[in-house]
């Protein structure tokens, strides 16, 4: 410990800075990230638009979080702290507190919406709850300012709150494993005998279970890691510890969150196979498709643009048949 508390103040300022610029530039992936699966989930009329209202909301969540700190952190580096103000300084930390929060307790919404499509199997297919939904998430939010305030005006601690998360995550990856096992048990069950749009909903609730599972347990483990650094950072400055101690905690923490995009939406790219092609019909639409080099049938190198692809396979054929 003793190397930690004698490290000079100038090395720890730069040590410092270069978290912050790493905090940045992961924050900024993840806002072009969330702007982009935002755009496009809100295109998919696959999903169901009670999932897809839910997710867009976490990833709006998460955006504006990102955002605040975003403006927070250039703020450190760029202003001096005496020409900050001390109002908008408090009013950025207070949105991007809430909106972190409000992005933890999204999972809830997600549950909630998965245990309706359960129970209404059945007719679930060709239902919309948009009204109900957004007043969830407006409460969610509520709830999210007045929870961070608890520990101000309230015996509840700090670390109380964070610690509040483990078993509701715990409870809430137990329920999506759960749902997966039980229509999975049900399609197997009933194959070929289900009316085909409850088959549908049976079926989409397995496969959606699947990779809300996974994304649970991404999410889970970033969340709870943040919120562990921060217990530790609270106990640390009760203790005086090192700074640079104290800074590395806080940077894990920091850093946790803001992965928290990136990390949803790479699992929405990699595990949802809805999202995944219409992320390539997205880039085949908005991106200059690289050409690929076909070999004909006599030999011959072709080269075509991959939108033409199956055009041109087609004329070989007839050319060869011809």
């Amino acid at each position: 410990m003793e190397p930690f508390l004698s490290m000079p103040l100038s090395t720890i300022g730069t040590i410092s800075i270069v978290f912050r610029w790493i905090e940045v530039a992961v924050q900024m992936q993840g806002i072009v990230f969330a702007i982009l699966f935002i755009t496009i989930i809100s295109r998919i009329h696959s999903i169901h638009t009670n999932l897809r209202i839910v997710i867009s909301s976490f990833l709006i969540s998460c955006l504006i979080a990102a955002i605040v700190r975003t403006i927070s952190v250039i703020q450190e580096l760029y202003i001096p702290l005496e020409l900050l103000v001390p109002d908008v300084r408090t009013l950025l930390t207070l949105l991007r507190i809430s909106a972190v929060y409000a992005a933890g307790f999204h999972p809830l919404l997600v549950a909630f919406e998965r245990l309706l499509a359960v129970i209404r199997s059945r007719t679930y297919e060709k239902e919309t709850n948009v009204v109900l939904l957004l007043i969830l998430i407006i409460l969610v939010w509520t709830f999210s300012y007045f929870v961070m305030f608890l520990p101000q005006f309230t015996a509840v601690s700090s670390m109380s709150v964070c610690l509040s998360f483990f078993p509701i995550y715990f409870f809430i990856t137990t329920l999506i494993a759960y749902i997966r096992h039980s229509n999975l048990e049900l399609w197997r069950r009933n194959r070929g005998v289900l009316q085909f749009s409850h088959s549908y909903q049976v079926r989409d609730n397995v496969e959606t279970a699947r990779w809300l599972f996974r994304f649970m347990t991404i999410f889970s483990i970033l969340i709870l890691t943040g919120w562990t650094s921060l217990i530790i950072h609270i106990y640390l400055l009760e203790k005086h510890s090192a700074l640079i101690v104290i800074k590395s905690v806080g940077f894990v923490f920091d850093i946790s969150i803001a992965l928290l995009t990136t990390a949803t939406t790479f699992v929405l790219y990699y595990y949802n196979n809805k999202v995944n092609i219409a992320v390539k019909r997205f880039r085949l639409h908005h991106v200059n498709v690289r050409s690929n080099n076909i070999v004909g049938l006599e030999g011959n190198q072709l080269t075509f643009n991959t939108k033409e692809e199956g055009v041109n396979y087609f004329q070989q054929y007839q050319m060869a048949w011809s």
